[in-house]
């Protein structure tokens, strides 16, 4: 067998540069993957915990990478974090072409042996392997042996034999303190978690019944035998970001190609993510924990519909829901005929464990038949109970309601009252400084309020129970909610300002992030980098809440120019439904003309990006009489010009060709009016296309020779990848299959040099999926000849 040419025995330095190269995109962003900390680097490079700090040592010694302190992917608290410096970037490159040049024998999974160059690997064994990665695998005869390699990595990630510990991505998850009661729902539990049926098992009970604490519980009874992954929802949270997090563990399990896919695709096809989270966990022992599913929005559901298809076929991971009520993504076969799903319906406790709850909480003189009928052995319901200092009369209560007023409201000050009303206009909670701003007492008094089970707290964040929230929110007349909520919306629009860097948009401008700036920047169709990620969970709630606050405090006016200033990038973050929704609440006639036109555009391009083209279509109509409104198409016509072209791509699929040339003839004329070159060329692009189509291919052509030409010009590589995708698919459509094959390759050749603009160009794949396929099965089958 032949020998390296180089010697591949790395430093531990030289192996965890190689390792950090592979994030630098995250340099900007607020919450950073866990492989840059201390920890994942000690997994990727295959070291012991304890030899990681003296190595960073070295390298920021030599300035070849730099710490931070970061919020980091599934863990709570913020930890230290390395990037490469520019020395050290450079430092790895070298590394990095060096190795692409070594050959070493690869055999792959049907046995097959080659000398190849590392450069050449992944292309032969169709993976996508770092070179980190190949190395690990490179036995002593310098050969990478890919099925061994894939057996011995499954091996170290799932047996226990072997005295490794299981994966638990579980840091968001709650402490319980106690656990009392439950043996038959355990039971039950566990037999279903231990039998070969019920991959699904869906807890459903109302608020404060102990749901999360038997959630949490569950996952201690099952730490030592499976990986396990937590995840809480909420009702902001996308489907991306819970993609984005369930891919962030399965590459902890060492599948790093859903998380790759995430981060490079812009519209997420379901079909191909059902696939890799299949292939990922389909020999791993493996459960999935959620809590709080009813919050979750209606367009994340199909997810859960995907995974009971997957589970059905894998032997050894299960799903764990914990919910207020049963969320309709299965059906009853799946219950009574398949006994794919079990559910269990969780309810008060037995009145022996509610006397060992009361004896816990120091209330064993307690009358425990009248606690029990007052409550109903519902747990939050008896806890509470220790404010009154009494035992509770044995009158019963009608509704949960009546007990908070009769048990709970009556027996706190007012200004208790006043303080739970406050954390109440909180929808994720209220961090403590803000708290203590309104506490009297100060944190002695928050500290009574959380002993009393009226407040939680996790991590400086304080928050009412669900149970109580509603309630202590409408017992305050409207003037006091209002005062709240503009509070809030203070606090929001602070942290929005610490949270956000200025992005920019294009040559021309910037995004500002001053809510008393103009919102004049809002460009929706810039080809922008929205802080390195499409993604950022704090950012984009932040705005929201304070979008939503100032809403309900009516302050409707800075409630438009927050939209208008910050629209774009909640649609890169895919928070588009959310704030639909709340833009749908401010009311027209208070919002200036400018701001009123803008929201009308970013309501369409809302119904656009959720492929709703009719309704997109009557909003652009009326966004477009709004602009009008203000002075005429002298007013902006820049965004005027993007409407038009929005317009003429809609009318193209109902096939009104003479609509569409209107509009994208509309469009070149306003963008020439704006002189903006990035419009133009894309108007070039849209009636090349259009031409195309048409079947008229000289002037097709002559439109996207100028569309070319203008994307030199402004180095709009984007743009020019976009043209030759354009071509490619007209091509395609005529079946010149080999032609359009041209093209493709240049659009790919643009992509390639650089992955930030490879993530924005997959977006107009969409445009032409099943001839981009054809062309790909094309593209594979000339390569097997090829080979052959």
């Amino acid at each position: 067998m032949a020998k390296p040419k180089l010697k591949l025995k790395l430093t531990i330095e030289e192996r965890i540069l190689l390792h950090i190269r592979n994030y630098f995109k995250y340099e900007h962003n607020l919450q950073a993957p866990f492989a840059l900390t201390q920890d994942g680097i000690a997994k990727a490079v295959s070291v012991v915990r304890s030899a990681i700090p003296r190595s960073m040592k070295k390298l920021e010694d030599k300035n070849l990478v730099k710490e931070q302190i970061s919020h980091v992917e599934g863990v709570s608290r913020r930890r230290k974090i390395y990037f490469l410096t520019t020395e050290g970037l450079m430092r790895a490159q070298e590394i990095t072409e060096k190795l692409e040049q070594v050959k070493i024998n690869v055999k792959n999974q049907s046995g097959e042996i080659k000398e190849l160059k590392f450069s050449e690997i992944n292309k032969f064994l169709g993976t996508s392997f770092s070179y980190l990665e190949i190395l690990e695998g490179v036995n002593e005869d310098g050969m990478f042996d890919y099925p061994h390699f894939v057996a011995v990595k499954s091996e170290k990630v799932d047996e226990t034999a072997t005295g490794k510990e299981y994966l638990a991505f579980t840091d968001r998850a709650p402490k319980i303190s106690y656990f009392i009661g439950r043996e038959d729902e355990l039971n039950e539990l566990k037999s279903w978690m231990d039998g070969p049926d019920h991959k699904v098992i869906v807890v459903h009970g109302i608020a404060g019944m102990g749901k999360t604490t038997l959630a949490v519980k569950i996952m201690d009874e099952y730490r030592v035998q499976k990986h396990i992954v937590w995840y809480s929802f909420h009702q902001w949270d996308t489907l991306r970001y819970f993609v984005r997090n369930l891919a962030s563990f399965i590459a902890q399990l060492g599948r790093r190609e859903l998380q790759r896919y995430i981060d490079s695709e812009t519209i997420m096809d379901m079909n191909i993510v059902g696939e890799m989270i299949e292939t990922a966990l389909s020999d791993q022992n493996v459960l999935i924990v959620i809590d709080d599913l009813h919050k979750a929005r209606d367009e994340i559901l199909p997810i859960f519909s995907l995974l009971i298809e997957i589970l059905e076929r894998l032997d050894k991971t299960k799903l764990l829901i914990f919910s207020r009520h049963i969320v309709p993504f299965y059906d009853r076969r799946h219950v009574k005929v398949k006994k794919l799903v079990g559910e269990l319906h969780l309810q008060g406790l037995t009145k022996k464990a509610a006397k060992e709850l009361l004896k816990h909480r120091g209330m064993e003189d307690a009358n425990v038949d009248s606690v029990y009928k007052l409550t109903a052995g519902h747990p939050l319901s008896i806890e509470l109970l220790e404010q009154s200092g009494e035992s509770p009369g044995a009158a019963a209560v009608e509704d949960l309601n009546k007990y908070i007023q009769e048990e709970i409201f009556s027996k706190v000050s007012e200004f208790e009252k006043r303080l739970l009303a406050y954390a109440s206009v909180y929808r994720y909670g209220v961090p403590k400084d803000i708290l203590l701003e309104e506490a009297e007492g100060g944190f002695e008094t928050l500290k009574d309020l959380t002993a009393r089970t009226l407040l939680e707290t996790r991590d400086g964040i304080y928050s009412v129970h669900d149970l109580i929230r509603e309630f202590f929110y409408e017992t305050q007349p409207l003037s006091i909610r209002k005062m709240y909520h503009r509070k809030a919306a203070q606090y929001y629009l602070e942290k929005i300002h610490e949270l956000v860097e200025v992005v920019p948009v294009s040559n021309k401008v910037n995004l500002q992030m001053d809510l008393q700036q103009s919102p004049d920047s809002f460009v929706p169709e810039a080809r922008i980098q929205i802080l390195a990620g499409k993604e950022d969970s704090e950012l984009g709630l932040t705005i929201i809440e304070g979008l939503y606050h100032l809403i309900y405090s009516e302050r409707f006016p800075e409630a438009g120019v927050l939209a208008a200033q910050h629209g774009e990038r909640l649609l890169a973050m895919d928070r588009g439904e959310e704030l639909k929704e709340l833009l749908e609440e401010l009311p027209e006639g208070e919002l200036e003309g400018q701001i009123r036109a803008i929201i009308q555009l970013i309501i369409s391009e809302i119904y656009n990006q959720h492929r709703d083209f009719e309704s997109a279509r009557e909003r652009y109509i009326k966004a477009l009489e709004s602009f009008r409104l203000v002075h005429g198409e002298s007013t902006d016509p820049g965004r005027m010009a993007l409407i038009h072209r929005r317009l003429g791509f809609i009318y193209e699929r109902s096939n009104d060709w003479e609509a569409a040339k209107t509009h994208h003839k509309k469009s070149l004329e306003l963008a020439e009016k704006a002189n903006d070159a990035l419009a133009i060329s894309d108007a070039y692009g849209a009636l090349g296309w259009l031409y195309w189509s048409l079947g008229e291919h000289e002037r097709a052509d002559e439109y996207y020779d100028k569309c070319i030409g203008m994307a030199d010009s402004i180095a709009d590589m984007p743009g020019k990848a976009k043209v030759y995708l354009g071509i490619c698919m007209a091509l395609a459509k005529k079946g010149e299959l080999e032609e359009a094959l041209k093209y493709y390759e240049n659009c790919l050749d643009i992509l390639e040099r650089n992955e930030d603009i490879f993530k924005l160009a997959r977006s107009y794949e969409g445009m032409g999926d099943h001839y981009l396929r054809s062309i790909f099965s094309h593209f594979l089958q000339r390569e097997e000849e090829e080979d052959k």
